[in-house]
């Protein structure tokens, strides 16, 4: 079975950390905090790519995962620095596509019984 082993804490806050930021942002009119809440939506897909990576063995879709929310990642950093929309759709896209692999994934992984 595909599990981040270890990150599910950091992942968590990270995420909430991400809304937190994103709200703040929105309804308090803060664009330093809208500008943070996009670097660790970066942060945060590449460090859940990295750790795939590291379980991806032989298996096309964990590194299919992978690399999506890696690109994702860096696309996001790419459209930060360079302001360029077609990176932010890109970003978005990848990290789509990488979290519903990872999902497919789960979903579909051997049951364990309890016997």
């Amino acid at each position: 079975m595909v599990e981040l082993e270890g990150a599910s804490r950091p992942v968590a806050v990270g995420v909430g950390l991400y809304f937190l930021l994103l709200v703040i942002g929105s309804v308090g009119n803060v664009p330093l905090a809208l500008v943070a809440a996009q670097v660790v939506f970066g942060a945060i897909a590449i460090g859940i790519g990295a750790l795939l990576a590291r379980q991806a063995g032989n298996s096309r879709l964990i590194a299919g995962a992978a690399g999506a929310l890696i690109g994702g990642g860096l696309a996001q950093f790419g459209w930060l620095l360079s302001g360029e929309q077609l990176l932010n759709l890109l970003a978005s896209l990848l990290v789509t596509i990488g979290i519903g692999l990872y999902l497919f994934l789960v979903w579909n992984a051997p049951r364990a019984s309890a016997e």
